[in-house]
């Protein structure tokens, strides 16, 4: 009784503790407020003069690195003397906009929300070219910046600025950056954005965009998600795109006149001065239609072939699920050929000659001679492997979001750092298994070998960046930043994982290895054994045995013919090599001979057994016939369709090819047809669909998307039919 109420008082004091835990939790439920991940957080903006805490009425322009998809080499804002700013207030890049070499510098472009600017002016420069080097290497660098076509990458509200030109179809592609400028050939042919302005003229000229209207648009929040501010009647706006329209206008004496329609430019022979002024102007317009939340869709839908690719997914699945089942197909058929063949053993001697896959499967799991090398680098591979799908898993789930800038390169690098003790574990597994004993070794070169590889290759191309003064040239600072986590991070937890990996079971292997390792014979240099027919006479398989004269082998082995009558002559050449899946005729050669009579009962057998092993893993026994030179040379014609139809009657009945004493193949092979069927298909696979709309296509070529999967299907056939061959 005592018992059952002490039972009793338990069970109601466990209850009491569980209430009391989730009450504790539903008023903390109470104070808990939502968060955005970092970088991706809206900002709301306002009226100047009625700014509060949550709400700011100036819109910061930030200037990136400029790039571009002819150069592979960036550089940095200031490099092309444009109008710069104060760069002590620059944000500070992270670990991934570093490594990426993204340098962010604020410019000296200033906006305020709603107040519209017309013809603002930047800066002006000065360029003296014939008194003065310096200008002179700016010209040239400017020059340098239109040929290539570099980008600008302007950022607004974390925002790239976008600019918007008509292409094919009369729809507009957004980039999310804009050029510099464009220029004319000495041809007098327009170049770059140079087409889409007739003003743009004149020879061996270059023109700077040094003017930029930007074009804001923004949601006012009355229709959208921000909620009012606490204790104010202000509602917070958020912009939804920048986009800018490019001119080069000649601001004649340091004047800004943007009704001006002459271009400013300069040829390769200026030896005059030049001015050059920089002006801008800012437009907002409201466009409550769409939300903060989805303000990228404009740029992602003006790219071209942005859309999924369904056709072009479903068809590699079917081809890869296709090629894996007839892969598999082959495998299984294999398999049950030898299993089948094991079945009909009807000797015990017949049993103990292994072939096929038996013969190697003693060797499979035995230890490599560069086991060390093996076992670091898969513990390696393991490490980028998982680091990888670490990365892809957080992207899925938009914490690598575009707006959070340098986000994938950060996680991909602390991820790799903190994933040194799966490398370890993983590499000292591995060498544990297959017998190695220098466990030190193989610590310090799992934590060091491939990353020292990688850190050296780094290292030389950074000192390219640095002697070409490119923005993706690493700070020595964050190199040394790079070596505190590997030497502090990943080294520690690669020994921590070695040390667990090492003091685990080692891993059995399901096959026992042999312990004499099989010996691998040495190649020659022909694919086919090819033995010269003796001039006395010639000895040819019976034509109903034509099938017990042939052997296709799966590893390199030597034959040996034996006869029931050695004493009645002398056989040469009666050992010989066969090659990895070579299907040989083997053809008999002796010098003396007794009488012809004496010879047509003989029986000869042929064995096959391992190169360097004097063991035999097949045995045929053959009759012959044989004929004297003369009489075989009165009857050559007879004997050739002889031997023609007996190789044919073999063809028909396994299949195989036969093999010309003088070298030359008369198997069937591949069919014509067929080839130029796969063609065909492969030809239309590669055509475009009729709403790619190619340049380079006429439209009658443009297939629809049912004929390509018909053609899809048809070279699937194809190559079934070529593999059963």
């Amino acid at each position: 009784m005592c018992c059952n109420c002490l039972r009793g008082r338990q069970m109601m004091s466990g209850r009491l503790s569980s209430l009391l835990v989730i009450t504790i939790l539903l008023q903390l439920s109470s104070t808990l407020y939502a968060f955005y991940l970092p970088g991706i957080a809206p900002v709301s903006y306002c009226e100047k003069g009625k700014e509060i805490e949550s709400c700011r009425s100036d819109i910061p322009v930030m200037v990136n690195r400029l790039d571009s998809s002819e150069s592979v080499i960036p550089y940095e804002y200031s490099t092309f003397d444009f109008c710069s700013s104060n760069e002590t207030n620059s944000p500070v890049e992270n670990l991934g906009q570093v490594l990426f070499g993204e340098r962010i510098r604020p410019s000296p472009y200033h906006i305020v929300f709603r107040q519209n600017k017309t013809c603002q002016k930047v800066c002006t420069k000065v360029y003296n070219p014939q008194k003065n080097p310096k200008d002179s290497a700016k010209l040239s660098m400017l020059k340098r910046g239109i040929v290539k076509n570099y980008q600008n990458h302007w950022i607004i509200d974390n925002m790239p600025v976008t600019w918007c030109y008509p292409v094919e179809g009369n729809k507009k592609y957004c980039s999310t950056g804009f050029p510099i400028g464009c220029y004319v050939d000495n041809d007098g042919a327009r170049r770059k954005a140079c087409v889409l302005s007739q003003k743009y003229r004149g020879k061996g000229a270059y023109f700077v965009f040094n003017h930029v209207h930007i074009r804001i648009a923004y949601n006012d929040g009355h229709n959208q998600e921000a909620p009012k501010v606490k204790d104010s009647k202000v509602i917070g706006a958020r912009l939804l795109s920048a986009k800018v329209e490019l001119q080069s206008i000649n601001h004649k004496k340091g004047k800004v006149n943007c009704k001006n329609e002459e271009a400013w430019s300069f040829t390769d022979d200026n030896k005059k001065s030049l001015s050059l002024t920089y002006s801008y102007s800012v437009s907002f317009h409201v466009d409550n239609d769409k939300m903060w939340a989805s303000r990228w869709d404009y740029i992602l839908d003006s790219m071209p072939h942005s859309n999924i690719q369904w056709f072009s997914i479903i068809n590699s699945v079917v081809i890869v699920l296709f090629l894996s089942g007839m892969v598999a197909m082959v495998l299984l058929r294999t398999l049950h050929k030898d299993i089948a063949r094991y079945n009909q053993l009807d000797s015990l001697e017949d049993a103990q000659e292994e072939f096929g896959w038996k013969l190697v499967h003693g060797d499979v799991f035995r230890p490599p001679k560069r086991g060390m090398l093996l076992s670091v680098l898969v513990g390696s591979g393991s490490q980028t492997f998982i680091m990888t799908v670490v990365t892809l898993f957080f992207a899925c789930l938009g914490f690598l979001s575009p707006a959070n800038r340098g986000g994938l390169m950060t996680c991909a690098t602390v991820l790799y750092v903190c994933l040194g003790c799966c490398a370890g574990y993983i590499s000292a597994r591995i060498y544990k298994a297959i017998g190695g004993e220098k466990w030190k070794t193989n610590v310090l070169m799992t934590a060091f070998f491939i990353p020292a590889i990688c850190f050296a290759i780094f290292f030389l191309l950074n000192l390219v960046m640095w002697a070409r003064r490119s923005s993706a040239a690493v700070p020595f600072g964050t190199l040394i930043a790079l070596i505190a986590l590997w030497f502090g991070v990943s080294t520690p937890l690669t020994f921590v994982g070695a040390f667990f990996g090492f003091r685990k079971k080692t891993i059995e292997n399901p096959v026992r290895t042999n312990q004499i390792p099989r010996q691998i014979p040495e190649q020659v240099a022909s694919n086919l054994l090819h033995v010269w027919l003796s001039l006395l006479s010639i000895f040819y398989p019976d034509s109903n045995l034509c099938r017990d004269n042939n052997f296709a082998v799966l590893l390199p082995s030597m034959f040996r013919v034996l006869s029931n009558c050695p004493s009645n002559y002398v056989l040469s050449d009666s050992e010989g090599l066969i090659k990895v899946k070579c299907g040989v005729d083997i053809l008999i050669r002796f010098d003396d001979t007794q009488p012809w009579q004496n010879l047509h009962n003989n029986k000869f057998r042929i064995q096959i057994y391992e190169h360097g092993v004097d063991k035999v893993i097949g045995k045929r026994d053959i009759k012959v016939a044989a004929e004297s030179a003369a009489a075989a040379g009165n009857r050559n014609s007879i004997n050739d369709s002889n031997n023609q139809d007996s190789i044919q009657r073999h063809r028909d009945t396994t299949g195989s090819n036969f093999t010309n004493y003088d070298g030359s193949s008369q198997g069937h092979g591949v069919n014509a047809i067929i080839v130029m069927l796969a063609a065909i298909c492969i030809g239309i696979l590669l055509l475009p669909l009729p709403e790619e709309k190619a340049k380079n296509v006429p439209g009658f070529l443009h297939v629809p998307v049912t004929y390509k999967l018909i053609a899809s299907f048809l070279l699937g056939m194809v190559t079934l039919a070529v593999l059963r061959n």
